[in-house]
């Protein structure tokens, strides 16, 4: 019934064509178009909405895909601003905080305490001050970016017997490896061989030796000779971050809250506004206190999420690059060896003062022992070691 109502309305079209055109259709004419009409009205209707169904689902399908995958391109004068936000924050913070905790937070809130504790407590303060202040500018100032080899370098290939067993593949020529050893690869953009877990930073604009990942808090990329101070760093922004956020709670409850207006003037916007008109009688100190207390917040939880981030990184011996990228490396060497190769010897000495020049760390960041390629993995994230992606 569905392909004689089909048929019909062909016929009827062809008529219409034919009557509209000016022509009266032949029986052979007519029933060679309603064939045509009918073939297209039964048959081809329905792959096309086959096909438009699963095209419909596919597009949406890759669209969510872009959305979640690509990220959108940002300028140049957006990346100076988000790296400067945080420097322009630190210089306001970290002066005006020392001062407070040395003339108003120490000598109130351990006044019951005796002189030298408090001395005590003044040069603990200004300690951490400083090796916060020192971590950073050397986490800053410190490059880890590939050195481009000169023509009289020495190359070690795979074919020299007595090459390492990560040996350089010259020419930009990649080769995978038999026996799991992670070869070199070459950047298309810097134009240079890069050694094993080099990998290119598009904003830096450079290739970075161990490359982790880049950090705007910092403003440079944490790779092989940086990350030292990126960790410590992480740490004294805990205690210069949390540590001074509870002895901060701790005054405004004891010094400010029994004579606040509400629990509104803890908000900064409102705070200013009623010291600024005279609404509230806020001391100008505690004002900067109500302040402080959210950047001390955001430093804070900044650091926890380096430290944990970063002994999860050392103690598998591995980077954050390698894990998002999925990069399979197969890392057969002891925690403790992962920590020295970060730290240097005794690494504990790093939180106490930088052990730049005393502890250096083992090789040069191009050569890695106990670090392979799984096997075990799927030959696609094999592929991604092969090629340095």
């Amino acid at each position: 019934m569905f392909l004689l109502i089909r048929y019909s309305s062909g016929i009827r079209v062809c008529v219409w064509r034919g009557i509209y055109a000016g022509k009266r259709p032949s029986l052979d004419h007519l029933f060679e178009h309603t064939t045509k009409m009918a073939t297209v009205r039964v048959n081809i209707p329905q792959q096309q909405t086959k096909e438009g169904d699963k095209y419909t689902f596919q597009s949406f399908k890759e669209e969510i895909k872009k959305k979640w995958t690509q990220k959108p391109e940002v300028n140049q004068s957006q990346r100076d601003v988000a790296q400067s936000f945080p420097k322009v924050l630190l210089a306001l913070q970290c002066p005006s905080q020392l001062y407070l905790f040395l003339f108003y937070i120490i000598p109130r809130l351990f006044e019951d305490y005796t002189d030298e504790t408090q001395i005590c407590l003044q040069l603990f303060v200004c300690f951490c001050c400083v090796e916060g202040l020192l971590n950073y500018f050397l986490c800053l100032l410190t490059n880890s970016d590939v050195k481009p080899r000169s023509s009289s370098s020495k190359i070690k290939t795979f074919d020299d017997p007595h090459a390492h067993t990560n040996g350089h593949v010259p020419n930009g020529v990649t080769v995978s490896r038999d026996d799991g050893e992670m070869p070199w690869g070459f950047c298309d953009k810097c134009n240079m061989d890069i050694p094993p877990r080099a990998h290119h930073c598009k904003i830096c604009k450079k290739c970075i030796l161990k490359r982790d990942h880049h950090c705007f808090m910092v403003g440079n990329c944490i790779g092989f000779y940086n990350q030292r101070y990126f960790f410590v760093l992480g740490f004294y922004a805990i205690l210069c971050g949390l540590g001074a956020f509870a002895c901060n709670a701790w005054y405004l409850y004891q010094f400010y809250w029994p004579t606040a207006y509400s629990w509104t003037s803890l908000f900064p916007p409102i705070a200013f506004y009623r010291w600024l008109f005279g609404y509230e009688n806020i001391e100008l100190h505690v004002l900067i206190l109500i302040f402080h207390a959210y950047p001390q917040l955001f430093f804070g939880g900044f650091g926890c999420i380096v430290v944990n981030s970063q002994t999860l990184m050392c103690f598998l011996g591995k980077t954050a690059y390698e894990l998002t990228a999925h990069i399979p490396i197969k890392n057969n060497n002891f925690f403790f060896t992962n920590f020295e190769s970060v730290f240097g010897k005794h690494w504990l000495l790093n939180f106490i003062f930088p052990m730049t020049r005393c502890l250096k760390q083992p090789g040069d960041g191009t050569y890695w022992d106990g670090i392979k390629i799984d096997h075990h993995a799927n030959s696609d994230d094999k592929n991604k070691v092969v090629l340095n992606m």
